[in-house]
């Protein structure tokens, strides 16, 4: 009997796939951590809760997409995405559901961006003089960057040409409205993040995975409810109906803004915890899970 050992790869492969060379698609060990987290994302699917007027899903569907591009990688996280969206679709196909390419693109996109985060962050665990303020201070740029270039982007751009003075007064309360909302949105995430860097300022590792993981889930907040929630709300309203929805016309994207940014900040604090505990708790198992490939024995 011989030894089959892998060798480490360098760190640019490392962060691309973690896996690598392992293909994850031949091991039984990780197609039984790809069909559970599939399994997962399905039964989310069925215990969300939907918003019609406003297009909006309250439910846990995309941990499952998080979690598997956080420990594949942005690759196998893209393609992760995609399946797991397309399973989901054709599942509830019958509840009325239409297919629009500008959600189908989502999941995909939220497995790369957790497969960059979890990149960084590894490499940032793995260095033993890593100095935390800098990783803050790393989080505090992305996230007040991704923020306001959301909000510049909804507020400034796709404000609606109003021709009424009633129409024009209620985009203002609208527009006011969502820029407390948004101000208490990212009140609430700094003193959640201050709050948790001070519970764990002791323990590098856990506070690193936290500061990356929540993170990651602001940044997809940002990105996919805040920034592109409301114009693909109107795109797909528009593309099932056939005209823009009148509301858009006389309010604009801030009408379709407002319920995501209260919805979201008690989702960002909430699936945070839940995101960087899973990640903690299921860390060793595929550590493990790695060690067992790579010194796996053959005749």
């Amino acid at each position: 009997m011989s030894k089959k050992l892998i060798k480490r790869p360098n760190k640019i492969i490392q962060f691309l796939l973690p896996f690598y060379p392992i293909k994850i698609f031949t091991s039984i060990r990780t197609l039984l951590i790809i069909a559970f987290l599939l399994a997962l994302r399905i039964v989310f699917e069925y215990v969300s809760f939907y918003i019609p007027e406003v297009v909006l899903s309250i439910s846990f569907t995309t941990l499952p997409v998080l979690i598997f591009g956080w420990y594949f990688g942005l690759a196998y996280g893209a393609i992760f995405g995609l399946i797991s969206n397309t399973l989901a679709f054709f599942i509830t196909a019958g509840h009325g559901t239409v297919w629009f390419w500008m959600y189908a693109i989502e999941e995909p996109a939220m497995g790369i961006l957790a497969g960059i985060f979890a990149g960084w962050a590894t490499l940032r665990r793995d260095n033993p003089q890593v100095n935390i303020l800098i990783d803050v201070v790393i989080q505090q740029i992305i996230c007040i960057g991704f923020g306001v270039i959301a909000y510049t982007v909804l507020i400034m751009w796709l404000s609606p040409n109003v021709s009424t003075h009633y129409s024009s007064n209620v985009y203002k309360i609208y527009r006011y409205l969502a820029i407390t909302l948004i101000a208490i949105f990212f009140i609430l995430t700094e003193c959640f993040t201050l709050y948790q860097i001070n519970a764990h300022k002791t323990q590098t590792w856990k506070l690193i995975t936290f500061i990356y993981a929540s993170s990651l889930v602001t940044i997809s907040v940002l990105i996919f409810s805040f920034l592109l929630g409301p114009i693909t709300t109107v795109s797909y309203l528009t593309y099932v109906n056939g005209k823009p929805p009148d509301v858009w016309v006389q309010i604009g994207a801030v009408y379709y803004l407002i319920p995501r940014v209260v919805v979201d900040s008690i989702k960002v604090p909430v699936i945070s915890v839940i995101l960087t505990s899973l990640i903690l708790m299921i860390d060793p198992i595929i550590k493990q899970t790695k060690w067992n490939i790579a010194h796996q024995w053959e005749t």
